[in-house]
């Protein structure tokens, strides 16, 4: 009730202030939006909506409902868009005294102070050309500072600052992060080609390269694979948990991989795609990895591909 004659409200004054129709509303489990005919609205022109609004409020308003004919002159008045052709009977119409008019079928409060207040949250993505405000009123306000209160309290306990500092703490965050990415990184390439050149200097090694790592993605993997090349014939790479889910790459020459892999993938109950020659699948049994290796040597030394 609160947020429908809220919407009423905001939709008549950013009307009366800049001539920005309603074109459509949405009235949400948390918040409210009110999609505007123009392609913009400024931060000044949202508070002095957002002001006047509450003006409205603080005047308490009376908030009335009126049954109408259709033809009567009051009727033309009535903010609406028409009338559906095959409508028959009287129209019921909500009006906020010296606000506006307007046909409505839902309920309303009475009087604008039984609003308490409406606050202007901001603006979300809209389509072309509109613009969509969102907003909160009366006991869902309450409700929305307190929740926002006890996430700021709960924010700044956790980085450990002010709330006035909690931006920078953020953004001072977000680089170590990115700076801690740059270095991990650098560190799995490193690792990478330290397996890599552990392979390729064995005097004898297999041709094909087998390896199971617990901590590794798929990244890594792939890194191992790409630093080694063709100097492996085929290569069964693993990540993850023995028990539990994981991570594989698997190569082998082109015939032997469309036979191959839908094998292996079954045997470690994953999924994966076939690109620029590597198999990269997200396994849900990775048990199943042993079993697999066998398959994969077996098959490649029956059709003497090693």
């Amino acid at each position: 009730m609160q947020q429908h004659s809220g919407q009423h409200l905001v939709t008549a004054i950013a009307e009366r202030l800049y001539s920005w129709p309603t074109t459509s509303w949405n009235l949400g489990e948390k918040v409210s939006t009110i999609e505007l005919n123009t392609p913009k609205v400024t931060d000044d022109e949202l508070f002095h909506i957002e002001s006047v609004v509450n003006e409205q409020i603080r005047n308490s308003i009376p908030v009335n409902v009126h049954v109408l004919e259709p033809e009567t002159d009051e009727m033309k008045k009535i903010r609406t868009r028409g009338l559906p052709a095959d409508h028959v009977g009287p129209v019921r119409v909500v009006e906020i005294e010296g606000i506006d008019s307007n046909m409505c079928c839902g309920t309303h409060v009475s009087n604008l102070s039984h609003l308490q207040s409406i606050k202007l949250l901001g603006l979300t993505k809209a389509k072309k050309g509109k613009s969509n405000i969102v907003f909160v009123a009366g006991d869902r306000l309450l409700k929305y500072l307190g929740t926002s209160y006890q996430t700021e309290k709960a924010v700044t306990n956790l980085l450990k600052c002010t709330h006035e500092e909690q931006i920078c703490a953020v953004e001072k965050l977000k680089k170590n992060v990115k700076d801690m990415n740059k270095t991990s990184s650098r560190l799995l390439k490193l690792a990478a080609n330290m397996q890599a050149e552990i392979y390729l200097q064995r005097k004898e090694r297999e041709p094909v390269f087998v390896k199971y790592e617990k901590e590794a993605n798929m990244e890594f993997l792939y890194m191992v694979a790409k630093a080694i090349g063709d100097k492996a014939q085929s290569m069964f790479l693993t990540g993850g948990d023995e028990k539990l889910s994981g991570v594989y790459l698997l190569t082998a020459p082109p015939a032997a991989i469309e036979v191959l892999a839908p094998k292996i993938s079954e045997l470690l109950d994953g999924k994966g795609v076939l690109k620029n020659g590597l198999f990269q699948g997200k396994a849900n049994k990775m048990a199943g990895k042993i079993e697999a290796e066998q398959v994969l040597k077996k098959y490649l030394k029956d059709h003497q591909l090693i």
